[in-house]
């Protein structure tokens, strides 16, 4: 039976956290993405791990909490609950993080993963990061290495795209339609870039070409 949990509570918001992996190696030698979804705007972020171990997450909770609150129009401070699952990898010292923000820790009961709504985040970023790839390759097998930075940059679109009539995080945080600039192309898309070569060869190239991954 599918559990109701409430988006957010009374005394603030409440970020989800689950694990996706693991995957074969991508371009950064991590193998997991650890996604974290608050609940107010729905606002998702993407973190790429080397491992699934408490020590690596709770590394990581930290900086990818902030830039969730940072980037819905929300602080860190406004946190009042993180939900995970009972796995190993949100134990101490996972806890201990949270514990030192006064955040409180809940989790699902077990590993029923419908009870945590970063569950449907979770599906759309691997159908969204797979049609990027689909579209930058053809369908070709080229660009497994490359899955980290496909599913943070699915993320960034989810982010700032409504869907089905209703508005998207960006809008439901800041109060107006995110601006797609000149500067925003497909996943994929053939570039160049600069190398910042130091050779004064006055015929040594100072670019190579390369394909648009998204923002750092």
């Amino acid at each position: 039976r599918r559990v109701k949990v409430a988006k957010f509570d009374e005394r603030g918001v409440t970020v989800y956290t689950d694990l996706m992996g693991p995957f074969e190696p991508c371009i950064r030698g991590t193998v997991y993405d650890m996604t974290v979804l608050e609940g107010k705007h729905g606002w998702i972020e993407t973190v790429s791990l080397a491992d699934k171990s408490a020590m690596t997450t709770a590394d990581s909770i930290l900086d990818t909490m902030r830039d969730v609150m940072n980037r819905s129009n929300q602080t860190l401070n406004d946190i009042s609950r993180c939900h995970t699952d009972q796995g190993n990898e949100f134990k101490k010292p996972f806890d201990t993080v949270l514990r030192e923000l006064s955040i409180t820790h809940t989790d699902t009961g077990g590993y029923n993963s419908c009870v945590n709504p970063v569950e449907n985040a979770q599906g759309r970023l691997q159908q969204t990061a797979r049609s990027m790839l689909t579209q930058a390759t053809g369908g070709h097998n080229y660009y497994h290495a490359l899955r980290s930075l496909v599913v943070s940059r699915a993320a960034y679109c989810l982010n700032r795209t409504d869907r089905d009539n209703k508005p998207s995080p960006y809008s439901k945080a800041w109060g107006k339609a995110f601006v797609w600039g000149p500067n925003e192309h497909s996943f994929g898309a053939r570039c160049l870039y600069k190398t910042n070569n130091d050779s004064t060869d006055k015929y040594e190239s100072k670019g190579e070409v390369g394909i648009w991954a998204g923002y750092n």
